[in-house]
């Protein structure tokens, strides 16, 4: 059963009832009330990211189809796919991510950082950025207003006493010619 009336909109009959009983106000002013304190809290953009080839934002697949740019929040997580992907921070910061790249937004207290994780980037600071830069685990000096390229370390995973790094697997060799005699 939906109550009606002087709402705008139907609800449940179990809902209206503890609807009602809040305060005394208009249902519709304590909606408006509840949307204002819960934006209070949502988390705001760091930056957008913008790309003409499908990439990754928080582990998930995004079609850039219609869509110009997406906002990046700190704690995000951005992969490029088969072409660029370029970020612009709040400050005016532009980042430039190649194809298959990956790098993690975080913040701790009022510090921004980027951290590239995989692949390569080229950055230009604004000039009044506080951005900081890592590749890998190393803080990389840059100038503002001036590009800066960087590729992320190669991955080396501690197993026992030994250090493996991870390389691709080697090329098959070519079979030995079959003699006939």
């Amino acid at each position: 059963m939906l109550c009606k009336g002087q709402d705008f909109i139907d609800l449940p009959k179990t809902f209206c009832i503890k609807w009602r009983g809040i305060g005394g106000m208009n249902p519709l002013r304590r909606l408006i009330l509840l949307l204002v304190a819960c934006s209070a809290f949502a988390a705001t953009p760091v930056a957008s990211v913008m790309s003409s080839s499908d990439f990754q934002l928080r582990g998930v697949s995004v079609n850039t189809a219609g869509v110009s740019s997406w906002p990046i929040l700190a704690g995000d997580t951005v992969t490029a796919g088969t072409g660029p992907a370029t970020m612009r921070f709040m400050d005016g910061t532009m980042v430039t991510l190649g194809p298959s790249s990956r790098v993690k937004v975080q913040r701790k207290k009022d510090d921004l950082s980027l951290q590239l994780l995989n692949g390569s980037m080229s950055f230009v600071l604004a000039p009044s950025s506080a951005l900081q830069v890592y590749s890998g685990d190393t803080l990389l000096s840059a100038q503002p207003g001036v590009t800066t390229s960087a590729t992320a370390p190669r991955t080396t995973t501690q197993a026992g006493s030994l250090d493996l790094v991870k390389t691709p697997p080697p090329s098959t060799p070519a079979p030995a010619p079959i003699s006939r005699q």
